[in-house]
């Protein structure tokens, strides 16, 4: 049986005042940034414990999430999935949109306009989203959706939407030759936090959909794990 190994990254306290990932900072958008702070973390851990490096998966919530996706498209080749949950779509490099603005509504403009020139295809993406969420708006991870489908289409890519596990949130699968490169779940009644864990903590909660479940599957149907 594959051993698991668990990185939780953590900021510097004043690296932001509301302790958030600075996803929406010019440089994580252009895919620097934090996102250099992250997979500088992986490599310090790759030489202290032994890691799989061609294994590695991220996982985040909100402003995590919203990072996770980044790393998703921009360091794709380090990840062998990414599982983004109430999070963002990138904000490109144009500076014309504000981050709350599109954690209210989504983006403004057409989502494709914040790849740019992108043409490789993002990490085996799931994007899950609780329908009832008040922080970020349900149509962020829509919008995120669409530009992973647009990326892997650039690439050559064909995302061919079938069929998924059975499962009381609405979830749908797109494959490529067979393989999964990405699932949307929406879980009705689910607000801005992570449920089915053991709580304790902010936006953490015991009861509700079990979210660890339904990212096991995805790792388990991507062969990251058995």
């Amino acid at each position: 049986r594959r051993r698991v190994r668990l990185l939780c990254p953590d900021q510097r306290r004043m690296a932001n005042l509301f302790r958030c990932w600075n996803w929406f900072h010019p440089s994580a958008q252009r895919g620097q940034g934090e996102l250099d702070v992250i997979t500088a973390m992986i490599d310090d851990a790759a030489g202290r414990v032994k890691i799989e490096t061609k294994g590695v998966a991220a996982v985040g919530v909100s402003a995590g999430a919203a990072l996770v996706a980044l790393l998703a498209f921009h360091r794709a080749e380090r990840f062998k999935a990414a599982i983004v949950v109430a999070g963002l779509p990138l904000l490109g490099n144009l500076g014309i949109q504000s981050p709350q603005a599109v954690m209210r509504r989504g983006l403004s403009f057409t989502p494709a306009l914040a790849l740019s020139t992108t043409r490789s295809p993002c990490a085996p993406l799931a994007v899950i989203h609780g329908m009832d969420d008040q922080v970020v708006h349900p149509r962020c991870s829509e919008q995120l959706v669409e530009q992973a489908i647009e990326v892997n289409r650039r690439a050559g890519v064909k995302a061919q939407k079938g069929s998924a596990p059975a499962s009381a949130a609405a979830t749908v699968d797109y494959r490529a030759n067979e393989r999964l490169i990405l699932r949307t779940i929406e879980v009705p009644e689910l607000g801005h936090v992570w449920t089915g864990g053991p709580g304790g903590h902010p936006f953490c909660e015991r009861g509700g959909p079990p979210l660890v479940s339904l990212c096991e599957n995805f790792l388990r149907d991507v062969a990251l794990i058995r």
